[in-house]
């Protein structure tokens, strides 16, 4: 290969050869585990008016098709039925990641919809979402130091898309790199106002999946692409990330697994939120029915710098327009629900349950606080750096692009800055080793701004890289206290959400989350059967898996959606 075709060509390589033996067995069993997750997420975000509105505004274009989609069982063609399940699934904040990007939009819905169309086993479509998550996975951990984040980083849902593509398509490694290189030449760019308030946020799974498929196509077709577009002085890295050159991104494919650091969401949040999610609801439930949220005087919410950043881009996009979107990135937000009503699930997010809930949330949000405390941020680095060589330098969370992004978003949204004068106090109250390891970190990360004697080389060489992933704790810990009007004060502490890394009981969160979300649609004994399916030995196939979901005289949704799938 050449010098400059690299990267791509390393990840194709890996693609194209990956045998199932070669995956380890927890991510055999944490894929599973997303595949229920996404499905359950898909059937949730159907729910709601935004998913609503593309599932009526994709049917508006064309209808009919080979393919039976998720969430509803519908006929479509391959992109109608990839863009359908791929929308419904970012409707909510309900989703899993990956180290380090949200994957599970495309890595599982491409593998369901394009394998019914290949005819694929549930073998064959389990290792194509397995290679789909560590590829896309690599490329956001690497692309964590730029101007987009979370949802944002839509060209994650391209690479993971047409990785899954080229494994069910049988392309080889040639043809599997031009497929990528044709899917990350023409990244999407969804912008800060159009991802966090606004619905629009639906909007940026749903184009790169189709995008990503099509690649897929038209480079077995034998379209030409630039193999460096990764690496290229003018490519993919530099032009969409902080970095100068373009760091390794693949060349540990194999060696560590972005899978095994999965997160599954327990509650309908952000990340950063659901801690402090799962300790309101905790503290709503241990009142019992004497609980009425018209007894809180005030709350206070101890969490994360990250957390408190969150709380800066949730804010909505016409003002006091309380939406589904800002609803779940806002901590402010998401503890009032969970005061209101019980720990956030797509029951709340219904279109008609939601609209009823918006000024409830509105006001009682304004008696809620946020608060840094540099413990929980600290236990955070902590958690990471247990998965990371050299924690504070340049590459996997390193400081110095830390403040960059921290900086920019104080500038925007008035967001703490990660680290400032004020801080001092905090600081000196921390205990000498967690004080001496936030120095240290910055350190280490403000080495990478002097010279180096090596020159270029040795710069590019000082980094950070992940290492076993199995080690990494995603603890995005909330502390909540409630005084309500009698003077009472109530106090929960979360410090790693459930299903996140970390969590040894991360497993039970997707079925459970299952069983609710695609019985709320189908029937409980509907999303029962399909579950028993999705944990069977061996893997049920694209096509058992929509053919569970939907025929069987579970389902509430009518007509004959597998006449003609696969063909």
């Amino acid at each position: 290969m050449s010098e400059r075709a690299g990267q791509i060509q390393q990840a194709a390589e890996w693609v194209a050869g990956l045998a199932p033996s070669d995956v380890p067995a927890d991510v055999i069993a944490l894929a599973k585990a997303q595949r229920i997750n996404v499905i359950a997420t898909m059937f949730a975000g159907s729910r709601t008016a935004s998913g609503r509105r593309v599932i009526a505004a994709v049917d508006a274009v064309e209808s009919g098709g080979p393919v039976a989609s998720l969430p509803d069982g519908k006929r479509r063609s391959l992109l109608a039925a990839a863009f359908v399940g791929a929308a419904c699934g970012t409707a909510l904040e309900l989703d899993d990641f990956v180290f380090a990007g949200h994957t599970g939009q495309s890595a599982v819905t491409v593998p369901l919809m394009l394998g019914q169309v290949t005819g694929a086993s549930g073998e064959e479509a389990l290792v194509a979402q397995i290679a789909a998550n560590e590829v896309a996975g690599r490329l956001g951990a690497v692309m964590t130091a730029g101007p987009q984040h979370g949802h944002m980083k839509a060209y994650l849902h391209r690479a993971a898309a047409a990785t899954a593509a080229s494994r069910l398509l049988k392309l080889d490694a040639d043809a599997t790199a031009r497929a990528l290189a044709i899917a990350l030449g023409a990244p999407e760019y969804p912008l800060f106002p159009a991802s966090w308030s606004a619905d629009t946020k639906v909007m940026c799974t749903g184009d790169p999946v189709v995008a990503g498929i099509r690649a897929a196509y038209v480079a077995a077709e034998g379209l030409d692409a630039a193999l460096d577009i990764v690496e290229h002085p003018l490519g993919l890295v530099t032009s969409l990330s902080h970095h100068g050159t373009a760091p390794p991104v693949w060349d540990r494919l194999g060696l560590t697994w972005s899978t095994q650091a999965i997160c599954f969401k327990p509650v309908c949040a952000c990340a950063y939120a659901c801690a402090a999610a799962e300790a309101a609801a905790a503290l709503v439930e241990g009142e019992g029915a004497a609980w009425t949220p018209e007894k809180v005087r005030s709350v206070d919410v101890d969490t994360t710098l990250l957390t408190l950043t969150m709380e800066g881009l949730s804010r909505p996009h016409r003002p006091g327009l309380i939406t589904v979107v800002n609803t779940n990135f806002s901590t402010r937000r998401t503890v009032a629900l969970c005061l209101l009503a019980g720990r956030p699930t797509g029951e709340h997010f219904v279109a008609e349950r939601f609209a009823g809930l918006r000024d409830p949330i509105a006001a009682l949000s304004e008696r809620i606080q946020l608060r840094h405390h540099w413990p929980y941020t600290i236990d955070l680095l902590r958690g990471v750096d247990a998965a990371i060589d050299y924690p504070g330098r340049p590459g996997i969370y390193g400081m110095v692009e830390g403040h960059r992004t921290f900086d920019r978003f104080k500038a925007e949204f008035g967001t703490p800055p990660a680290l400032s004068l004020a801080d001092a106090p905090a600081l000196i109250r921390l205990g000498r080793a967690d004080l001496w390891y936030v120095l240290r970190r910055y350190a280490i990360g403000l080495r990478s701004r002097l010279p180096f004697r090596g020159g270029p080389s040795e710069r590019d060489a000082y980094r950070a890289r992940e290492t076993d992933l199995r080690r990494m704790s995603l603890r995005f810990g909330a502390g909540v206290r409630i005084t309500l009007d009698d003077g009472r004060r109530l106090w929960h502490e979360i410090l790693t959400p459930s299903g996140f890394a970390g969590d040894p009981a991360r497993a039970a969160i997707p079925p459970a989350k299952f069983r609710r979300e695609v019985g709320a649609v189908t029937s409980p004994e509907c999303a029962e059967r399909l579950l028993r399916l999705l944990g069977r030995e061996p893997t049920a196939s694209p096509l058992e898996v929509v053919t569970a979901a939907f025929l069987g005289g579970d389902s509430r949704l009518a007509g004959d959606p597998l006449e003609g799938a696969g063909a």
